[in-house]
């Protein structure tokens, strides 16, 4: 076997030094540890004490992972900056019959995070996302139910460069069905559009969608010929 151990690993050291890789900081604890032998076990536990990515605070992660005969184990923990998350799961199973397991229970997360990962798609971003993911099934086809509701969520989407609000809006997976339910969303001259229906993720790459969408004066684009030429204007 071979053992792999991270003692306060800073990653701006790594990030600055290797391409492509998105600029974060945070001290790397943990260990890596596998077998040579046909098993090919391994099993990891991996913390990140105050991440940071693009100069925004996440917080402290925890990611354990690891293999033995046929089967995987994950678990993954986030914590800090308004966020609590927590995931675990497993996949595994005879070949050509994996299943996976796994549940997403998020506390809270805050909106920064999602902007931090966004990889420069939302330019502005604060409020909370609560729900909890329950994933299980053929990985090719899962089945996923559970809710997401955003609480006080401001975002700014940077290629519409116009704000959005969603005061406390839940969206329901049940299946193959998204079911959104008078789900408002307000602009930033207090002008609503709501929706109302299901989009049906059975093929992901071609959903289904059946929504009713009452509007009046919504704005969903501000844009300058400066930020896309592409597209422009206000709608």
């Amino acid at each position: 076997s071979v053992a792999v151990k991270f003692e306060e690993l800073e990653l701006s050291n790594l990030t600055h030094i290797i391409s492509g890789v998105v600029p974060a900081s945070g001290e790397l604890n943990g260990d890596f540890k596998f077998t040579t032998s046909g098993s090919s076990d391994f099993s990891s536990k991996l913390s990140i004490a105050g991440l940071t990515v693009l100069q925004t605070p996440i917080g402290d992660v925890t990611l354990g992972v690891d293999h033995s005969k046929d089967s995987y184990n994950l678990s993954l923990s986030l914590r800090g900056n308004r966020t609590t998350l927590e995931t675990k799961g497993t996949y595994g199973g005879p070949k050509g019959n994996e299943i996976l397991d796994a549940v997403v229970n998020i506390e809270q997360l805050n909106m920064e995070v999602i902007k931090a990962f966004s990889l420069g798609q939302v330019s502005n971003a604060d409020g909370i996302v609560k729900g909890k993911i329950v994933v299980k099934g053929k990985p090719t086809h899962p089945d996923i139910n559970g809710s997401l509701t955003f609480s006080e969520v401001v975002i700014t989407p940077a290629y519409l460069a116009t704000t959005f609000k969603l005061n406390d809006e839940t969206i329901s997976i049940r299946n193959d069905n998204i079911t959104l339910n008078n789900f408002t969303i307000v602009d930033e001259a207090e002008n609503k559009a709501t929706f109302k229906g299901n989009i049906n993720i059975k093929n992901y790459t071609n959903p289904e969608i059946d929504l009713t969408v009452t509007s009046k004066n919504f704005q969903v684009l501000n844009t300058i010929k400066g930020d896309n030429e592409l597209f422009y204007g206000k709608v």
